[in-house]
């Protein structure tokens, strides 16, 4: 089994599926489960990324971060505030830490 961690926001779901796509032609045998860390995606989103899966073996989970593990993340980089997409990865890198919101377990 692999479990590939993505995280983004609405902004990248088009990128998101490319690379689900590669992944997925590229490991035809092999059992996936990719875990979308995303607040807010709408629903849209959700159904764009699940029909990505959906005529293969693959599995979809979305996870959603809390928002006081968030708080700690209010920095900015010159001028430009960094995608919160910067911050899920920070999460995911301190397994003790993340606690993030889903029907699956993660990490």
């Amino acid at each position: 089994m692999i479990h590939i961690a993505l995280t983004i926001d609405e902004n990248y779901v088009r990128y998101c599926t490319v690379v689900m796509a590669s992944i997925l032609e590229n490991n035809k045998m092999d059992d996936i489960t990719f875990h979308i860390v995303a607040n807010d995606l709408t629903s849209n989103s959700k159904t764009i990324i699940f029909n990505q899966v959906k005529n293969s073996k693959a599995l979809v989970s979305f996870y959603t971060v809390p928002s006081l593990l968030l708080e700690a993340y209010k920095l900015k980089w010159g001028h430009k505030r960094l995608s919160m997409t910067v911050f899920y990865r920070c999460l995911l890198a301190d397994r003790k830490s993340t606690r993030l919101n889903s029907s699956h377990a993660f990490l």
